[in-house]
């Protein structure tokens, strides 16, 4: 099957982005916003990986910064992006996907070591700090950073006591649950983004909250697959 040019090669790989004979495409003549493969490539990473940095989306497709803020601006301009800083940073998310309440949640998911320390203590109603630092091999000074800024946003609750202790707080679980169930919320948003743009989106639900999506393109349909959980996706 053919890929799109243009489009990363990284993201092409983990979204299977592909190329779909089809004759002639459907959608109206002239400009698509999303029909660039920068933008498109652009918004398929912020609808997969809500809460990316913007320097994380740089080395993912391997846009320059400056590039990729061009482009990131335009799709904010047009309404398909929402671009908000997060610790200094700026976070980008596929427009109406999450209620603002979990932003903040998105973007520690995205971060690598704040995610391993999320999923360490998924299991536990409670737990030392010890196990946790080892499960996300962090030295415990370090640890307790990342701790306290989880904690900050509401994830985690740190009892810095004699015997330090963590746990994940009620809205984390809620936001997790939120993650899992409102699948189909998310998708019906997605598939708005893509029909604004006349781009006749169909979509296929396949396993762990991922489906399958196709739109028409200038000679042929794009196909690939989007994760709508991102707690399941990992």
């Amino acid at each position: 099957m053919a890929v799109p040019s243009g489009i990363a090669r990284k993201i092409r790989t983990i979204l299977d982005v592909q190329d779909v004979p089809m004759t002639p495409p459907a959608r109206r003549g002239g400009r698509s916003w999303l029909l660039h493969p920068r933008r498109l490539e652009v918004l398929l990473a912020a609808a997969a990986y809500p809460g990316l940095h913007l320097r994380s989306a740089s080395r993912l497709l391997l846009q320059p910064l400056p590039s990729l803020r061009y482009h990131v601006e335009r799709l904010v301009d047009q309404g398909f992006l929402e671009r908000r800083r997060y610790g200094g940073r700026a976070a980008l998310f596929a427009s109406g996907m999450y209620p603002r309440t979990s932003e903040r949640f998105l973007v520690a998911w995205e971060d690598p070591i704040d995610r391993a320390i999320l999923l360490a203590l998924a299991p536990r109603r409670t737990a030392r700090a010890d196990p946790i630092a080892k499960a996300a091999r962090l030295a415990l000074p370090a640890l307790t950073v990342r701790l306290r800024r989880l904690d900050a946003i509401g994830a985690v609750r740190f009892d810095q006591h004699a015997v330090p202790r963590v746990s994940l707080t009620k809205p984390w679980r809620a936001f997790e649950r939120e993650c899992h169930e409102r699948t189909g919320a998310r998708l019906d948003r997605f598939l708005g983004l893509l029909e604004r743009d006349d781009l006749h989106p169909a979509a296929e639900t396949l396993d762990r909250g991922r489906v399958r999506i196709t739109v028409d393109g200038p000679r042929s349909r794009i196909r690939f697959v989007l994760p709508l959980d991102p707690i399941a996706r990992g």
